[in-house]
């Protein structure tokens, strides 16, 4: 996992020294060094050859935890760039409501832009507004005649804004680690008249200190249904599925109800599953009859089907997390 993706202009690089890669070296082995551990500091280096490149990019902002975004004119232009830090910010949101996106983004500023030789109010309203309540580190230095160039990675000036810079990061991401500590389990919507049991399962979830997935209800897009899904089941560690009386409502311009995407997406994970099926369940929708169906001819290994009472299936739910938990 890419713990912190850093996001930079390509020009900022074209320099003879390389700016960038010597910046991205150093951080790396300071953040290592203070932590005594290896730290991902995920930096591309490499042109776009066409979306599957883009597309990987994208996948490892959507894995990381931390932005670093090297500031400059160049930065501020860059159509991609901007496209990075909307990525980062979107992804995180969902993925952790409570959690405030630009907190997680840091401002590593190489040069200021043109007319400014300062870091004061007029240059940062100047700047997108997730970056207007930022802490700053300058990697900038301004000589005698105004004029403004990058700090030499071999410098004092440059050692010392990097050490503030991996302090800060090394806060951040102590706390996280901490908060992997937690579990994380899946459990999907349901149609309506299994929705009072789905509201029990996830309070005795939550009373036993899970995180609970998804933590809103999931958009009625497939498209987008399934970005939230991506970003929902990476770190659950089960996946758990009622199954009603119905198959529920058809997302638009398809013949498939969110229910059976949401199971689907979850085999396409590879996530453990239960999956429960109310003591004598009847159901005259044909579409439903077909889906239960599939599920029991697909149930795997690391998935189980119950068919019984509810507190039945909230006994198997705890004695299949027990397990996890001693395994």
């Amino acid at each position: 996992m890419a713990e912190i993706f850093l996001s930079y202009a390509r020009a900022d690089n074209e320099d003879p020294d390389g700016w960038v890669i010597k910046f991205h070296e150093q951080l790396r082995k300071r953040l290592g060094s203070i932590l005594g551990e290896e730290v991902s500091v995920f930096l591309d280096q490499y042109d776009f050859k066409g979306n599957l490149l883009r597309e990987q990019i994208i996948g490892e902002i959507r894995k990381a935890e931390i932005l670093v975004t090297l500031l400059s004119p160049w930065y501020l232009k860059r159509e991609w760039c901007q496209e990075e830090r909307t990525e980062f910010i979107r992804n995180l949101s969902q993925r952790m409501p409570d959690t405030n996106p630009e907190e997680r983004i840091f401002v590593a500023i190489k040069r200021l832009l043109h007319g400014h030789n300062q870091v004061d109010k007029e240059f940062i309203n100047k700047l997108p507004v997730e970056f207007r309540g930022q802490l700053f580190f300058n990697f900038f230095t301004v000589d005698k005649n105004n004029n403004l160039t990058h700090l030499d990675p071999k410098c004092e000036e440059f050692d010392t804004a990097l050490n503030n810079l991996a302090n800060k990061l090394v806060h951040i991401w102590v706390n996280l680690q901490s908060q992997r500590s937690k579990r994380y389990v899946y459990v999907a919507e349901t149609t309506k008249d299994s929705e009072s049991a789905r509201a029990d399962i996830v309070k005795e979830l939550e009373s036993q200190g899970f995180v609970v997935f998804p933590p809103t209800y999931l958009s009625d897009s497939k498209t987008e249904a399934e970005s939230q899904l991506d970003v929902y089941l990476k770190d659950c560690e089960l996946s758990i599925h009622i199954i009603g009386k119905n198959y529920g409502l058809l997302l638009p311009e398809t013949s498939e109800s969110l229910n059976d995407l949401q199971y689907q997406k979850a085999i396409k994970r590879g996530l453990p599953m239960l999956i429960w099926v109310p003591k004598g369940l009847l159901t005259t929708d044909e579409r439903q009859k077909s889906f239960i169906d599939n599920v029991r001819n697909s149930v795997s290994e690391t998935s189980d089907l119950i068919e019984g009472s509810l507190q039945d299936f909230l006994a198997e739910v705890s004695t299949r997390l027990k397990e996890t938990v001693e395994k």
